[in-house]
């Protein structure tokens, strides 16, 4: 119950926030969407402390920290159609699987794959804004994955330009590596996407995230 009104009170707060700043109002159907999101999340997590880790290929359903000398940045991108704004979700974390930072925004999109695209590329633009030399880039989108580790033709023309400005800030940095995860190890980059597609918004989050996020933290060092 306490995370329930938890929620409830800081999504209340935000609208607040938006009407006073910026003069935006939200509906009290899209409010109440948020809120059921934000608590669908926390009850998946919860849920899923008792679920088999792993899927029939191998791929691990739990989220695994990097090296010690390595920031971790998982992605992901939201997208209903191309008239409607998409979100992009951003999480980096180090070895101990300690937030060094959330970030999110919204942008037009005419596909999902040029969504995905999108959010990697605000991903290693976020990494080189940090100065960040050591990286591993996680998703759960594996057109894009395998484009920026060579194989262009998984993703089509509408998407390349944005491979190729990903690629060209790769190149400097020290070490970089970008692999696919399902998307159960994704969740909180996920749960961001949505989280700015569904309010239209850009936010960024140091320390200062909603608890809804610090649940979907923890939940994941637990499981490390």
């Amino acid at each position: 119950m306490y995370e329930e009104v938890s929620f409830i009170l800081w999504t209340i707060w935000k609208a607040r926030c938006a009407k006073t700043s910026d003069n935006k109002s939200f509906s009290s159907y899209e409010a109440s969407n948020n809120i059921i999101q934000q608590i669908n999340d926390w009850t998946r997590v919860s849920d899923n402390q008792s679920v088999n880790i792993t899927v029939s290929n191998g791929i691990s359903k739990i989220w695994h920290p990097p090296t010690d000398d390595v920031y971790k940045i998982n992605f992901d991108a939201s997208h209903i159609n191309k008239k409607i704004l998409s979100g992009w979700g951003l999480i980096c974390r180090d070895f101990a699987g300690i937030s060094y930072g959330l970030r999110g925004g919204a942008s037009l999109a005419v596909d999902p794959e040029q969504a995905e695209a999108q959010s990697l590329l605000k991903a290693v633009q976020w990494v080189q804004m940090n100065g960040w030399r050591k990286i591993h880039l996680e998703g759960d989108y594996s057109n894009a994955i395998s484009a920026i580790n060579g194989k262009t033709t998984t993703i089509k023309w509408t998407t390349q330009n944005l491979v190729q400005d990903t690629l060209n800030i790769l190149g400097s940095f020290e070490f970089w590596v970008c692999t696919y995860a399902h998307r159960d190890a994704n969740h909180i980059a996920d749960s961001l996407a949505k989280y700015a597609r569904t309010q239209s918004i850009c936010f960024s989050w140091f320390n200062n995230e909603p608890a809804w996020i610090k649940t979907l933290i923890q939940h994941d060092q637990n499981t490390m």
